[in-house]
């Protein structure tokens, strides 16, 4: 995977999958390769230590271990009840009952199952893709964040529209997704094209019959042709729009890390 950051901040800096506390909330800024993240501060520290403490304390209860619990319902509760607790205010609206009995954070949870939920980054790639190379992410994930995708063996039907409609909108609770792509300097790379994305908004909201797709245009500065790409395939069909558009002008792939 690729990084914008330079060799010495290489140096400074550790993958999230292994540095990084096991919290259902991150503790700490993470980076995706794209910026130098900031040290974890004393008051990140604080709420790490506490949802520690909670967990420790209620796992006990479940007969769960650590680990075990940051995993439930109740383990996500700790880590908002920890967030309270050091940073005051009650911002987050949860009892202190959910760390320590299922069923009221299952209770939460689907008393929230039908609220809007914007997913601002999906992909998929285009039907002639061939590089096997992108099979690495589901090794990758495999390994650090779902087990389960290790049972089978990635292939790039995985990757395209087919499965993407599946995984998003049939799969999971996503209301409204943000379609994007990954130019490079090799146009065989490209995830997709920008008239690919446009195309696959008008199609999959022409087929929901409702705004359930935005397209992410992608400007590349310095490669030929981009300005012309950009106003064709804008949102407004003139010029692009700042929320709408997404600048890479150099080959990445950012993997998730942290400050030593």
């Amino acid at each position: 995977m690729g990084s914008w950051l330079s060799d010495r901040e290489q140096r400074l800096v550790a993958g999230a999958e292994t540095a990084s506390a096991a919290t259902p909330i991150p503790t700490q800024i993470v980076s995706n390769g794209e910026y130098l993240p900031p040290p974890q501060s004393e008051t990140q520290k604080r709420v790490e230590r506490r949802i520690f403490e909670l967990a420790d304390e209620n796992s006990k209860r479940l007969g769960l271990n650590r680990r075990q619990f940051l995993q439930t319902g109740c383990g996500m509760a700790a880590a908002f009840l920890a967030m309270n607790d050091i940073y005051g205010g009650d911002v987050f609206q949860v009892a202190t009952a959910e760390a320590r009995e299922p069923e009221l954070a299952r209770a939460r949870a689907q008393g929230l199952s039908g609220q809007f939920i914007f997913d601002v980054q999906t992909h998929f790639v285009r039907d002639d893709f061939t590089n096997e190379g992108v099979l690495r992410l589901a090794k990758f994930a495999g390994e650090h964040w779902n087990p389960k995708l290790k049972e089978s063996t990635p292939t790039l039907a995985q990757y395209k529209f087919q499965n993407y409609v599946k995984e998003v909108y049939y799969d999971s609770d996503t209301s409204m997704a943000l379609l994007s792509g990954a130019p490079f300097d090799n146009p065989n790379w490209w995830f997709l094209s920008n008239e690919q994305i446009v195309r696959t908004r008008e199609l999959l909201n022409d087929f929901a019959g409702s705004r359930r797709l935005l397209a992410h245009t992608i400007i590349t500065p310095k490669q030929p042709g981009w300005t012309r790409r950009s106003r064709a395939t804008s949102p407004t069909r003139g010029r692009p729009t700042p929320s709408a558009i997404r600048v890479r002008s150099r080959n990445i792939r950012g993997a998730s890390m942290t400050s030593r």
